[in-house]
């Protein structure tokens, strides 16, 4: 049943109906807000908000250990992003030596192709003019 202001006030006349001075009478009310009984938590209340507390603070432990977790997962991934850029840079550079070796080799027959059809060019014509 609900502590409203009606009873707040006949409970202020009956204190002072019983020999309390206005002035304490008046601070006891106003320390006393109307409110509803059934808002008051029993212990039985507390024991649920405890065992939910418990719960949560569990619950928040195991989040702990499964970021703990994911930060070494995402470590351990770091390493090995840059263990496959290291050994793809490697292999760049192997390829790229290789092409450089090719495109050496590719000019020195080109060159050697280019020096083949002037002394075919020059015997021809040599053997035109003789």
């Amino acid at each position: 049943m609900p502590f409203d202001e009606s009873k707040r006030i006949r409970f202020h006349q009956w204190l002072i109906t019983h020999d309390l001075e206005q002035e304490i009478a008046d601070a006891i009310l106003s320390a006393m807000q109307p409110f509803d009984w059934h808002e008051l938590a029993t212990r039985s209340d507390i024991v649920g908000t405890r065992a939910d507390i418990a719960t949560v603070k569990s619950d928040v432990g195991v989040l702990k250990v499964d970021v703990a977790t994911l930060k070494t997962d995402i470590t351990t991934l770091k390493t090995d992003v840059t263990t496959i850029q290291t050994e793809m840079n490697r292999r760049f550079d192997l390829t790229d030596d290789r092409l450089k070796g090719v495109a050496h080799e590719v000019r020195a027959l080109i060159f050697a192709m280019m020096g083949v059809i002037v002394s075919v060019l020059l015997a021809g014509a040599a053997s035109v003019w003789a």
